[in-house]
């Protein structure tokens, strides 16, 4: 997961050598980046690969429509 990768790396900076604002900011970087951002959809599963899938049936409702208004 990429937003794990991130805390990853931001624990792993020298962190401590920082001062004490920089510190926080580097916690709470670390706090948000676990923190998993999605939308939460209670039907189906929610992915980049369900929204393409949609967005591509729209398209194609939306040219058939448009071939029966013409």
């Amino acid at each position: 997961m990429a937003s794990f990768d991130i805390s990853e790396a931001a624990y792993f900076l020298d962190w401590y050598k920082l001062d004490i604002r920089n510190q926080r900011l580097i916690g709470l970087i670390i706090l948000r980046a676990q923190t998993p951002c999605g939308i939460v959809v209670p039907f189906f599963e929610s992915s980049l690969q369900t929204f393409t899938t949609i967005m591509r049936a729209t398209g194609s409702y939306i040219a058939l429509f448009r071939t029966f208004l013409e």
